[in-house]
C-alpha cells in the first residue's frame, strides 16, 4: 500500500486518533470502529463489534436515545454537531461525551448509515458540576449569611485593617442614623466619639497585632456616635475574620442605653432602699432604747400599786390595774423583740464555722423551763457544720423550738431535729406532732405580728417567725413550713455549708 493513498491515510487515523470514531449500517449495527472507541468500549480488537450495536455495550436509556439519534439523521441527512451525550453502562457507571453524528452516504449519494466521532468530556463534566455545585453552595451560603445578617438584633460591621467598613446590616442603620450607602468604604472612625477619634486608629492597630475575640459585655464602658452627633452607649464585641490573603474584624455592636438606664433606675432604688432600711432599722433600736426606761417606770409603778392597793380598792380598780400591769409588761415584750429583729444583721459579725450540735445544745438551755414544765421531748439526729454566726443561730433555733413546744396539742410534745445535704446546702427541719395549721396560713405566719390564735390560749407576741426569717435570709437561705392541720408542722429552713464539709 501506498504510502500517501487515501486508504492509507484513513488506517492511519483509525489506529492512532485519540477520538472515537465509528460507522453503522442503517439498522444502527457497528461496521468499523477505531482503536480508541473498541479500548472504550472494552473490546480487545475493533473487528470484536461488528454487527452489535450500542444496546450490547450501554445500557437501554442510552443505546435508545443513540438509536433514536441516528435513525433520524438518516431519515432526514442532518447531522448532529456537539451533542453533548450522557453514557449509562450496565454497571452503573455515568461518562459524558462530545459527538458529532453524520448521515452515511454511498458513491451514489444515498444515506445508507450514519458516522460519528465521540470525545471523551466526562473529567470536564464533573469539574463543571462541581463548580456549579460549589457556586449554588456559595451563592446559597451567601443568601443564608446575609438573611442571618439582617435577621440579627445587633449591629453588625465588618472592618478591613486599613480601618474602612466593608459590611453592615440593616440594625447599623436603625443604631447609628445613616444608610448603609453612607457607611460602606467609609472610616470606622465616623462612628466613634470625637473625644476618643484620635486615639482609635492606635486600638485598631494593637487589635491588629493580636487579633483575639472579645465577647459582649467584656466590662468596657464604651460608647457610639450618631450621625446626628448623640453619643449612646454600646457594648461591642470583636472577632478576627481570616481571609484567603488578609484578615478582616467583625464587630457586633449593641445599643444598651434602655439596660444602663435601667440600671441606674436599680442603683438608685437599692441606694434608696438602703438608707431607707437603715433609717427603718436604727429608727426602730433608738424607739426601742428611748423607751425602754419610761415604760420601765410605768411597769413598776403599776406593779406597785397592785402589791400596794390590791383588795383595798373595788374590784374594778383592782382589774384596771391588773390590765395596766399586764399591758406594760406586754410591750416591754413587744419592744424587746423588735429590737432584736432590728438588731439581726445590723454589727456585721463575719460568718464562721457554726457546729449545729452546740447551737442546738445552747437553745435547749435557755428553753429548759418551758421543755419541763410541757413534758416535751426533743430528739435529733447528729447536726452538721455550717458558715453563720453563732448568736444568730441559736435565736433561730430557739424560737422554732419554743414555738413547738407553744403550740401543743392534748399530748406532750415531740420534736425532731434533722437535717441533710440538699444540692449545694444543708436542709434543717423541726417536725412537731402540735395543732399544726391551715396550708393556706404557711406564708402569712413569718409577717411581724401575725397571729392564728387568741393570746390567752396560745400566749406570744407574734414576732419569733418573722425574726427566724430574718435570720436565715441573712444567712443567704429560705424558710417555709409545711403543716398538717391537727396533726402537727414541720419548719424547714437552709445554710450554705462550711468550706470544710464535703
Amino acid at each position: 500500500m501506498e504510502p500517501t493513498t487515501d486508504r492509507y491515510i484513513l488506517e492511519v487515523l483509525m489506529e492512532y486518533a485519540p477520538d472515537r470514531i465509528y460507522f453503522k449500517d442503517g439498522q444502527s449495527r457497528f461496521l468499523r470502529i477505531n482503536r480508541a472507541q473498541a479500548a472504550w468500549l472494552g473490546v480487545p480488537a475493533p473487528a470484536a463489534v461488528n454487527g452489535k450495536t450500542d444496546f450490547d455495550f450501554f445500557s437501554e436509556e442510552h443505546a435508545r436515545q443513540a438509536f433514536d439519534d441516528e435513525q433520524e439523521i438518516m431519515r432526514t441527512g442532518i447531522p448532529i454537531i456537539n451533542k453533548e451525550e450522557k453514557e449509562t453502562w450496565p454497571d452503573g457507571r455515568i461518562t459524558w461525551a462530545s459527538s458529532m453524528k453524520m448521515p452515511l452516504r454511498d458513491a451514489q449519494g444515498l444515506i445508507i448509515g450514519s458516522f460519528g466521532i465521540s470525545r471523551d468530556i466526562t473529567k470536564r463534566r464533573l469539574a463543571e458540576e462541581q463548580f456549579h455545585t460549589a457556586l449554588r453552595q456559595t451563592q446559597e451560603t451567601e443568601i443564608r449569611f446575609h438573611q442571618l445578617l439582617e435577621s440579627v438584633p445587633d449591629g453588625i460591621l465588618i472592618v478591613d485593617r486599613g480601618g474602612r467598613i466593608q459590611m453592615t446590616n440593616r440594625t447599623t442603620e436603625t443604631l447609628f442614623g445613616y444608610r448603609q450607602e453612607e457607611l460602606l468604604n467609609q472610616p470606622v472612625e465616623m462612628l466613634v466619639p470625637e473625644r476618643v477619634r484620635a486615639t482609635h486608629p492606635q486600638h485598631r492597630a494593637d487589635y491588629y497585632a493580636a487579633p483575639h475575640t472579645r465577647p459582649l459585655g467584656s466590662g468596657l464602658d464604651l460608647h457610639g456616635r450618631r450621625k446626628d452627633g448623640r453619643e449612646i452607649p454600646l457594648e461591642i464585641s470583636l472577632s478576627p475574620l481570616p481571609l484567603k490573603d488578609h484578615t478582616m474584624v467583625v464587630a457586633i455592636v449593641r445599643d444598651v442605653t434602655e439596660r444602663k438606664h435601667s440600671e441606674e433606675i436599680l442603683r438608685a432604688q437599692a441606694t434608696e432602699l438602703a438608707r431607707s432600711n437603715a433609717d427603718l432599722e436604727q429608727y426602730a433600736m433608738v424607739a426601742s432604747h428611748d423607751l425602754q426606761e419610761p415604760l420601765r417606770m410605768v411597769a413598776i409603778y403599776c406593779e406597785r400599786l397592785r402589791q400596794d392597793y390590791a383588795g383595798k380598792l373595788d374590784p374594778q380598780a383592782d382589774t384596771y390595774i391588773n390590765f395596766a400591769v399586764e399591758g406594760a409588761r406586754r410591750m416591754q415584750r413587744l419592744i424587746n423583740a423588735v429590737l432584736e429583729h432590728a438588731e439581726i444583721g445590723v454589727h456585721l459579725r463575719p460568718f464562721v464555722s457554726v457546729d449545729c450540735n452546740i447551737v442546738l445544745q445552747r437553745a435547749l438551755i435557755a428553753l429548759q423551763d418551758a421543755i419541763i414544765a410541757a413534758h416535751a421531748e426533743i430528739v435529733a439526729d447528729p447536726l452538721p457544720t455550717v458558715k453563720g454566726d453563732l448568736t444568730e443561730l441559736v435565736t433561730l433555733f430557739q424560737h422554732l423550738l419554743d414555738n413547738a413546744i407553744k403550740f401543743r396539742g392534748e399530748q406532750p410534745p415531740h420534736i425532731h431535729v434533722s437535717a441533710k445535704r440538699h444540692d449545694d446546702a444543708w436542709q434543717f427541719s423541726v417536725r412537731d406532732n402540735g395543732i399544726g395549721l391551715d396550708p393556706k396560713y404557711a406564708n402569712r405566719i413569718f409577717i411581724m405580728f401575725q397571729r392564728l390564735h387568741p393570746r390567752d390560749r396560745y400566749p406570744g407576741d407574734g414576732i419569733g417567725l418573722a425574726l427566724c426569717k430574718k435570720i436565715v435570709d441573712h444567712h443567704g437561705g429560705r424558710i417555709w413550713c409545711e403543716p398538717v392541720p391537727g396533726q402537727g408542722a414541720t419548719f424547714y429552713f437552709t445554710f450554705p455549708p462550711a468550706p470544710s464539709n464535703t
